[in-house]
């Protein structure tokens, strides 16, 4: 995300909603921004437009408008104005920040969420603590406000049954948590339409294809993407036809790498694992990337556009990844050779392309743009995650190197966005 703005343009129905607020005062604030979200008035958001907005067109400043800083959701800006209202004496700090990555990390690893759930949560929450911000930047020109609240409103939403816990000690205030339900209220509404896109691949009936039971998140790959429009026409070609022999080297060289595996590139593939009970492989470059900006006293303006840049990229790079991967359906290296035995579990779903090249490449991509000093160690530790699911057993070479070329396709289109 860059410092660029948006333009916005006031729709006639906002009137109606602010003389409703003007005229109860039973109805707090907070109230009637549920309401207006609960009764689905989407005709009632003011459009922010621009570069992040999902489906941003050029638009002019209509005369008595003003421009708002950049968002991805789009808000009304009646809704705000009264937000604005209200006092706080909390301010947003990136110390902040990270502490609540590390309670979100830990939610992660005790539901032993599978990749592409846990990145999709990653980016509503990292986007939601990056909107809350920029839009208290605008109403109050600093950084104020509680990032506790919207971040424990926005887990809420994929943890409720955490959610006392999350929500227990907050400090609050009516600022905070004003802001927070309008920023929770844009999330949800995206879920919704998210959960409308959702659709199955069809599996076809060949044994030549991927034979496990149950895959996980079948339907990810139809998944709203954030940045990239559809995931699609990001898809890896075919694959290897099944026992030629392009097939059959392939199915050789996993054989090679786990005869040859040092104990070097075992604790490489331990380390880059990021299986069941773990923040997943998009939280391993999260917390690397948390690791960098509390290094180095990265502000907190660029912390936030980093983190969610690079949560809405490991998204769509999984969405993408899963798009192919059920396209396709083909078998994993265990399934093709009994002599391959793997260093970790096979994940339970298909092979080609890896999810773990797609989302490294995405994410030394995305680090590069805003680090570009440390670019050659993003793209070498990214090199080496992908390079251990073929010491792993788990992958065939082209499994990685396309999900590797599919991530950096990925990251490119996030980081034309910006």
């Amino acid at each position: 995300m860059s410092s660029s703005w948006y333009t916005f343009t006031r729709m006639g129905t906002l009137c109606a909603m602010g003389k409703l607020m003007e005229g109860s005062t039973a109805l707090s604030l907070v109230a009637v921004l549920i309401a207006s979200l609960s009764l689905g008035k989407v005709s009632q958001l003011a459009r922010i437009q621009g570069p992040l907005a999902p489906n941003s067109t050029e638009r002019s400043v209509p005369a008595g408008d003003t421009v708002l800083p950049d968002t991805y959701y789009e808000y009304s800006l009646s809704v705000l104005d009264r937000v604005a209202l209200f006092p706080t004496v909390q301010h947003v700090t990136t110390e902040d920040l990270l502490a609540w990555d590390d309670r979100m990390f830990a939610l992660i690893e005790k539901q032993r969420l599978p990749p592409t759930a846990a990145s999709r949560i990653y980016a509503y929450v990292l986007t939601g603590q990056h909107d809350f911000v920029r839009l208290s930047e605008y109403l109050r020109g600093e950084e104020q406000g509680s990032i506790g609240i919207v971040t424990a409103e926005l887990l809420c939403l994929f943890f409720p049954e955490e959610c006392a816990d999350l929500q227990e000690g907050l400090p609050t205030d009516p600022y905070s948590n004003a802001l927070a339900s309008a920023v929770a209220g844009q999330a949800k509404l995206r879920i919704i339409e998210e959960n409308a896109l959702k659709k199955p691949y069809a599996r076809k009936d060949d044994p030549t294809l991927w034979f496990g039971e149950n895959p996980v998140t079948p339907d990810a790959g139809s998944w709203k993407t954030w940045l990239i429009g559809s995931a699609s026409k990001f898809r890896a070609p075919q694959p290897p036809a099944f026992d030629s022999a392009e097939d059959r080297a392939e199915v050789e060289a996993v054989v090679d790498a786990l005869a040859q595996l040092t104990d070097d590139q075992h604790e490489k593939v331990l380390f880059w694992a990021g299986g069941p009970g773990t923040a997943t492989p998009a939280g391993i470059w999260l917390k690397i990337t948390d690791g960098y900006i509390a290094g180095n006293r990265i502000d907190l303006s660029n912390a936030l556009d980093v983190r969610a840049t690079l949560a809405m990229g490991l998204a769509d790079a999984f969405i993408v990844c899963w798009d192919t991967k059920f396209t396709y359906w083909t078998q994993r290296p265990f399934m093709r050779d009994p002599r391959i035995a793997t260093v970790i579990p096979t994940p339970n779903f298909p092979s080609y392309t890896s999810g773990h090249s797609a989302v490294s490449a995405a994410a030394a991509t995305i680090l590069t743009h805003y680090f570009p000093t440390e670019g050659s160690e993003w793209m070498r530790m990214a090199e080496e995650a992908r390079d251990t699911r073929l010491w792993s057993g788990i992958h065939f070479p082209i499994d990685n190197e396309r999900g590797f070329e599919m991530g950096v396709k990925v990251a490119e289109k996030v980081l034309g966005r910006l």
